[in-house]
């Protein structure tokens, strides 16, 4: 079957029925992710991937998607952005042939930028729309994985992994590149005392935080202070064992650690007192046992398992068994929540 008639059938078959499934899908593919889990979101093994995707497509958004809060779902592997009502979880569009999506994240207006690895383009979306308002060209060599506005200056930081991305051969040290007000050309911060950058965050005063692997494979913060220009490293009193998404929940720095200590993923929260991340406290995601990235709502927690390519929900900061289940993906990379307007 052609690969743009797949797609369509399988927007068909998730529309046909309720999207969240409340019952939890168990994943099977322990020994895979077990394998897997030390290598970065964009050189996993993934299996039973699409064939790669002509030029972008896109199924008609519905007419209510607008005046909703919606869901967005990057599906790494399958090049997809797919799009939801927030909480009911109809599927309101799918945005195909994107590449390689795997970072997401959301302005005060409400756009949505999606980060495309393989590429290095980031796209923005206005709430409730298919065709990208912006576009953006990564040019530190990427390839990059996760992105972050700033709420106080509207800047735009992407995270940039070590190693070139698809196409490229300028090779470098990670990096965060700094769109001032999400447009132009980048500023470029590098840190030489780390191996790897992975995602990032604002918090509420505007202070981009980083997790990043240093040379001894340690799991550190980077922070790159409000009005500041130099980058500082920030050790932390727990070690994750894989790092993965980073967001601010309102009081604390969440690191995620992609595949835990006991087998399931954990979302751990840093306060960052004297020069340091101290835990003050932690949410297992049972049944989750590998977590690329999430994303905080309120009182819920999102993410993707692309072990059973599922995305589960959730009570924040409780964790636990997941309340509610979207299936039906290749690799869900990011997501993220956008507001509908007031």
């Amino acid at each position: 079957m052609p690969e743009e008639q797949s797609s369509r059938s399988r927007y068909k078959a998730r529309t046909a029925a309720p999207n969240i499934r409340h019952a939890l899908i168990c994943c099977p593919a322990v020994a895979m992710l077990a394998a897997c889990g030390s290598q970065p979101p964009s050189a996993m093994p993934y299996t039973s991937a699409p064939a790669a995707h002509a030029a972008s497509r896109t199924s008609r958004m519905l007419a209510e998607a607008k005046s909703e809060d919606l869901l967005y779902v990057a599906d790494g592997v399958g090049g997809n952005l797919f799009i939801y009502s927030y909480p009911r979880g109809d599927e309101m569009a799918e945005v195909m042939g994107l590449g390689e999506p795997e970072g997401t994240c959301v302005d005060k207006a409400q756009d949505v930028f999606v980060v495309m690895s393989d590429s290095g383009r980031v796209n923005e979306y206005r709430h409730g729309e298919t065709k990208p308002f912006a576009r953006l060209q990564d040019a530190s060599g990427g390839p990059p994985l996760g992105c972050s506005v700033s709420p106080t200056t509207g800047d735009l930081a992407v995270t940039n992994e070590s190693g070139p991305y698809e196409g490229s051969s300028n090779y470098g040290p990670p990096n965060i590149t700094i769109y001032k007000a999400a447009r132009g050309k980048p500023k470029i911060y590098s840190d030489t005392s780390v191996g790897v950058m992975w995602f990032c965050a604002y918090d509420d005063k505007g202070n981009l935080f980083v997790d990043a692997t240093d040379d001894s494979n340690n799991t550190v913060l980077v922070e790159l202070p409000s009005g500041g220009s130099t980058l500082t490293t920030i050790p932390l009193e727990q070690q994750s064992i894989n790092p993965g998404g980073v967001q601010w929940d309102g009081q604390y720095v969440d690191v995620a650690d992609r595949t835990g200590l006991s087998g399931n993923a954990v979302i751990y929260q840093f306060a960052i007192k004297h020069g340091k991340g101290v835990v003050a406290g932690s949410t297992v995601l049972a049944n989750d046992q590998y977590v690329i990235s999430f994303w905080i709502q309120g009182r819920k927690l999102i993410a993707g398992n692309p072990g059973d390519r599922t995305v589960q929900f959730w009570n924040y900061p409780a964790g636990g068994q997941a309340t509610e289940t979207l299936t039906g993906f290749y690799n869900p990379a990011a997501m993220a929540i956008s507001l509908a307007p007031k």
